[in-house]
């Protein structure tokens, strides 16, 4: 596989075949939003089998082959998976949505008052989520 950052193409092979690498994802509703020939985004959550819920932010630069930005979510559904159809990503990603427990978030934003948090990498492990 090419390095995703390579290309939009790239990058979208690599977000649509993450369930095929990692078993462990039961459901990806991951997309790549263009924004320009080099620019875009990649939107969407990711449902583990350990009833854990990843909702994705990236903005990516394929010009300077960089994440340009990101936000992530991880959050436990109130319900059991198992029982529970989720809501579309555009809502249950939302940080107001009311049925979820959030576990942990990420963002690139600049946090000066708090160093452990200045160092965040934009590459969330998934062996953290299981």
């Amino acid at each position: 596989m090419p390095e995703p950052l390579s290309s939009p193409v790239a990058y979208a092979a690599f977000v649509h075949t993450l369930s095929e690498r990692y078993p462990i994802i039961q459901q990806s509703t991951l997309v790549y939003i263009p924004a320009g020939a080099l620019f875009g985004r990649i939107e969407g959550m990711l449902c583990f089998a350990t009833a854990v819920v990843l909702c994705v932010q990236r903005y990516l630069n394929f010009e300077l082959g960089i994440i340009e930005g990101y936000g992530y979510e991880v959050s436990r559904p109130q319900a059991a998976m198992e029982t529970l159809t989720l809501p579309q990503a555009s809502i249950y990603c939302k940080a107001s949505y009311p049925h979820k427990n959030k576990l942990y978030w990420y963002d690139s934003f600049p946090h000066p008052n708090h160093p452990s948090l200045a160092s965040t990498h934009p590459i969330i492990n998934i062996s953290i989520l299981t």
